[in-house]
């Protein structure tokens, strides 16, 4: 079976919103990097999903969810939820924001 990445319509929002930050911010350059790092970074999870860091959090939902940090962006966290098809992207997010309130 082929394994295959998943991502929520938050994490693509997400994803394009911190690309179009980094597009205004710097270059629209910049903001395809990011978009190519999480892809990146969720092929590699697709290998070895349980490589990231396990999160802990009251949602039944969100009980098996982990994070790992985006390759060559290492504020911003991917956040994913392992199964036997793929990952599914949850979230992608700063680190600096509130994630406890965010996933409770």
């Amino acid at each position: 079976m082929t394994q295959k990445i998943t991502r929520s319509p938050l994490a693509i929002e997400d994803m394009l919103d911190i690309a179009q930050y980094f597009g205004d911010q710097n270059s629209p350059q910049t903001g395809e990097r990011f978009l190519d790092a999480v892809a990146k970074t969720e092929r590699a999870l697709l290998k070895m999903p349980k490589m990231g860091v396990r999160r802990e959090y009251e949602a039944a939902s969100l009980k098996a969810m982990r994070m790992m940090r985006v390759d060559d962006f290492k504020n911003y966290l991917v956040f994913y939820i392992p199964s036997a098809t793929g990952i599914y992207t949850v979230r992608v997010l700063h680190g600096a924001q509130d994630i406890q309130a965010l996933f409770g």
